[in-house]
């Protein structure tokens, strides 16, 4: 095994049976093992939830079960929480329900923004969720809402107050995406980092080489910054 790094993933669909899972438990288990051997102590569960095809109250009942499939299976030494990513869409954020699938002990709701030009009522979910809900997004996969949204749209969604945002560690690796990763975490923002991982561990990128070139390019203070605030993210304190 690889020196313990200080890495946290916050975007793992590695849940057994769960949408964008392996389909059972041994192939979750070996995405897992993976994962920690290449460096990653801690993780945060977050199958997508996409609203109005199953109730809130159901699909925990299904992670649920998965993870107690997962379980026993799960290397030792590996920290995990469940969460989930919400696929926003009209009316989403109306339900009280949507905050069961924060990320526990926070108030932090992992969402995914549509693939596809900036909607109207995007706006008034986002309100609902920050004033209604008294939740704060989690922006899931940011680098394609830099590469999909106008720039006034991006600097927006940056400005939004308590949010937190959600890089792929390949994409934070990348010059394309640092200037904007390096101008939220100098304005004291919460950047998060995922793997993606839903597969064996042929799919992963080499973290080591990944995290070097993130390095590189965030400066190393703001690099050390970034590991040390998602590995203490307030879920994985005791």
């Amino acid at each position: 095994m690889q020196p313990r790094l200080l890495v946290a993933d916050f975007c793992n669909h590695a849940l057994p049976g769960m949408h964008d899972g392996p389909n059972f438990a041994a192939e979750s288990a070996e995405t897992m093992r993976a994962l920690r051997e290449a460096g990653v102590c801690r993780a945060v569960f977050t199958p997508t939830y996409r609203p109005f095809f199953e109730s809130v109250r159901r699909f925990c009942q299904r992670r649920q079960e998965a993870f107690r499939c997962l379980h026993p299976l799960l290397p030792r030494d590996m920290t995990v929480r469940l969460s989930a990513q919400v696929v926003l869409e009209p009316e989403c954020c109306a339900s009280p329900e949507i905050a069961a699938l924060a990320i526990p002990g926070t108030s932090y709701l992992p969402v995914e923004l549509p693939l596809a030009e900036y909607p109207d009522w995007m706006d008034f979910e986002l309100h609902l969720l920050l004033h209604r809900r008294q939740l704060k997004p989690v922006f899931a996969k940011f680098e394609r809402c830099l590469l999909l949204y106008p720039e006034s749209v991006s600097a927006k969604l940056m400005d939004i107050p308590g949010a937190a945002y959600q890089f792929s560690l390949s994409a934070a690796a990348e010059p394309a995406f640092s200037r904007a990763i390096r101008s939220l975490l100098r304005q004291e923002k919460t950047v998060l980092l995922g793997t993606g991982a839903n597969l064996p561990a042929q799919k992963f990128p080499n973290l080591a080489e990944k995290l070097a070139a993130m390095r590189e390019l965030l400066t190393p203070p703001l690099y050390i910054a970034l590991l040390r605030n998602s590995y203490n993210f307030p879920c994985f304190s005791d």
